[in-house]
């Protein structure tokens, strides 16, 4: 995500780099629920909508 030219990264706690949040889709999850799911998990954000 690039916002006011800034870039939106993650450091894990078992990783030494930084990344772009993201992961995987579950069996039978809808791509919208994954997005959901992954804001959650990977940067504490609840989505609006």
């Amino acid at each position: 995500m690039i916002q006011d030219e800034k870039v939106l990264l993650v450091k894990h706690t078992y990783q030494n780099h930084w990344y772009l949040p993201g992961g995987g889709v579950e069996k039978s999850e809808t791509l919208e629920r994954a997005i959901r799911r992954e804001c959650k998990e990977e940067i504490g954000a609840d989505l609006l909508g």
